[in-house]
């Protein structure tokens, strides 16, 4: 008959542990120990243990513990831990606890863990947390999790989410979205939404698509009927500088996207942006002449102005050669990142439609500034007059480099005289001849 092994006590043990251990040495000692671990037991008995734990060891150790673990007794012993946890490592970690986890208490495992996490990982851990999400909770699981969430993704994370989203927690967390955004998606979304909820101009112009806010006050203005109604409509502004105060109601977004879907993100109404629908050409002067002759429109707002669906259709149509020239019509930003500054005036363009004095197409090249060797030196000279002075490629060129700092235009810098644009709109820039002679 094979020999029976003596079996100890664990106070024994600790007595006999005088030297410091291995894992596999306290292993091998607990074979011997005739009682049940707790957690407490065998954190006294790791002190004893020369060498960090691996998440294996752990796992074996905890096969001895006769209790189950708390989330605080577990991150006591991953203190020990010299190996950072993988997703599944962790879950098979949590099948020793005995409690449900706290939203707070998983965010402080997941510090322990090397990998980031998949919406897979991240809903098999959340069937282990006993409390529903807050919006805030889920933003902040979000910032571990490693991919792009799809808005099916997005609705089975919210599953999890007690509390109604608002419209602010609704865009925070399209922000990790991935995929477009569709109108049943939109739709799916605003059902969880607060009904009573109210969005500004801006919030509903994300939602549909639009870079912001501007498309949705422009269509206030002057075309109300393609928007829902709002809850709250008040110009608040000045009439220099109109502001127009819009609420909408959430409930009243949805029920007006399920029977215009074709007005939401992706479509029918914005698919083609070149193709000319809707209001006859005479309805949309009309339109023009009842703003102020003298406001100055940028190429969204005078394209809603006018009716059209897509805020870019002014500048596609200018593109073709299919509308008239800007009454400004200006380079900013760098050299790098150089951008259009057009500014077109609701009684310049009445009185240039009316005459068919459209622009040439962006592809035709466009005749060149003239301007002479000599003059009155005080002669206001413009930015495209100047380029062919100074012998620059074009007018791009120039204001490249002038943004650029460029030490030959040194004495160009700052010495521009501001020159009222026509229509009361916004000054142009324009050096004394004899300034720019001494550059040349």
């Amino acid at each position: 008959m094979p020999e029976k092994t003596e079996t100890i006590s664990l106070s024994e043990a600790l007595q006999e542990a005088d030297e410091k251990l291995t894992v596999d040495g306290l292993l091998s000692l607990l074979t011997r120990v005739d009682e049940k671990l707790t957690v407490d037991g065998l954190l006294s008995l790791l002190t004893r243990v020369d060498e960090k734990l691996t998440v294996d060891g752990l796992l074996s150790l905890l096969t001895r513990v006769d209790e189950k673990l708390t989330v605080d007794g577990l991150l006591s012993l991953l203190t020990r831990v010299d190996e950072k946890l993988t997703v599944d490592g962790l879950l098979s970690l949590l099948t020793r606890v005995d409690e449900k986890l706290t939203v707070d208490g998983l965010l402080s495992l997941l510090t322990r863990v090397d990998e980031k996490l998949t919406v897979d990982g991240l809903l098999s851990l959340l069937t282990r947390v006993d409390e529903k999400l807050t919006v805030d909770g889920l933003l902040s699981l979000l910032t571990r999790v490693d991919e792009k969430l799809t808005v099916d993704g997005l609705l089975s994370l919210l599953t999890r989410v007690d509390e109604k989203l608002t419209v602010d927690g609704l865009l925070s967390l399209l922000t990790r979205v991935d995929e477009k955004l569709t109108v049943d998606g939109l739709l799916s979304l605003l059902d969880l939404t607060d009904q009573k909820g109210l969005m500004n101009a801006e919030q509903l112009g994300l939602l549909l698509g639009f870079a912001g806010g501007v498309p949705i006050v422009s269509a206030l203005r002057v075309r109300p009927w393609w928007l829902p109604e709002p809850e709250i409509c008040k110009e608040i502004g000045t009439a220099d500088r109109p502001y127009l105060r819009v609420r909408f109601k959430v409930a009243t977004v949805r029920v007006w996207l399920k029977t215009h879907p074709e007005r939401g993100p992706g479509g029918s109404e914005r698919q083609d942006p070149t193709v000319e629908q809707g209001p006859t050409a005479e309805w949309r002067l009309q339109m023009l002449a009842r703003l102020d002759p003298r406001e100055p429109l940028n190429g969204s707002h005078l394209s809603l102005a006018m009716g059209y669906e897509n805020p870019n259709q002014v500048t596609d149509l200018l593109r073709r050669g299919r509308f008239v020239a800007p009454d400004v019509d200006e380079l900013e930003g760098t050299s790098e990142r150089p951008r259009h500054k057009r500014i077109w005036y609701p009684q310049s363009v009445l009185e240039k439609l009316r005459a068919g004095d459209f622009a040439p197409a962006a592809a035709a090249t466009a005749a060149p500034a003239q301007v002479s060797d000599s003059g009155d030196p005080e002669e206001l000279l413009g930015s495209a007059q100047v380029a062919v002075r100074l012998k620059y490629k074009d007018q791009k060129s120039f204001i490249s480099a002038l943004s650029a700092g460029s030490p030959r235009l040194r004495p160009l810098q700052g010495t521009w005289v501001k020159v009222k644009a026509p229509h009361g709109g916004p000054p142009a820039r324009k050096w004394p001849r004899r300034i720019v002679d001494s550059v040349a």
